[in-house]
């Protein structure tokens, strides 16, 4: 078997999809190219393969498709992910630094409020101690009110014993009622000189 390669023209072919144009179209049927411009209007080269047998059918190979040309649909939307990632990576670093200085600040703020509690706590313990001594000198104060009240009372006596003195020198009271009044101001005076030691205050 032989096998004859031809190279003919027989016709328009699409530059885009390799369609076979019939007649003279404006616009490729397949894929819709405009093939009358001049770039897309061209011959291509056919192959056909023929047996040498006599009497068999000529049969055509399909035209050759054309070249690829380059996915610029594809890589815009690949350049335009890639800077949409690039951002968003950005955006992430920066969120990350502002958490940082915000956990930053509240740690601050926590150790300074750690440190107000500790004061805080001083001064309760500051106004329970002075609570204590007021309360302290609550005490000693009515002590000492009381004190003053006996030796209020004891300096009274004596000068009642004086008056009884001068009453039994004169002849007006008795020896006896001089006593009397002589051991009341020695009682009064024994009270206040107990409260006074009591309180300090002699």
């Amino acid at each position: 078997m032989e096998v004859i390669r031809q190279r003919v023209s027989p016709g328009r072919f699409c530059p885009s999809c390799g369609e076979a144009l019939a007649g003279d179209p404006r616009f490729c049927p397949s894929c819709g190219t405009d093939v009358r411009s001049g770039a897309a209007v061209g011959f291509l080269e056919r192959r056909v393969e023929q047996q040498s047998i006599a009497g068999d059918p000529v049969v055509p190979t399909a035209p050759l498709s054309p070249g690829k040309r380059t996915p610029w649909g594809m890589i815009i939307p690949l350049v335009a992910a890639g800077l949409v990632i690039i951002l968003l990576v950005g955006w992430l670093v920066s969120l990350n630094g502002r958490l940082n200085r915000t956990k930053t600040a509240l740690e601050a703020e926590q150790s300074h409020v750690t440190k107000l509690n500790g004061k805080v706590s001083s001064l309760r313990t500051q106004v329970d101690d002075l609570t204590t001594e007021e309360d302290t000198l609550q005490t000693q104060n009515d002590s000492l009110q009381a004190a003053l009240v006996d030796c209020k009372q004891a300096a009274n006596k004596a000068i009642t014993t004086f008056r009884v003195f001068i009453q039994a020198s004169l002849g007006t009271a008795s020896v006896y009622d001089f006593r009397t009044a002589v051991r009341e101001a020695d009682r009064a005076l024994s009270l206040c000189r107990t409260e006074a030691n009591s309180n300090g205050a002699i």
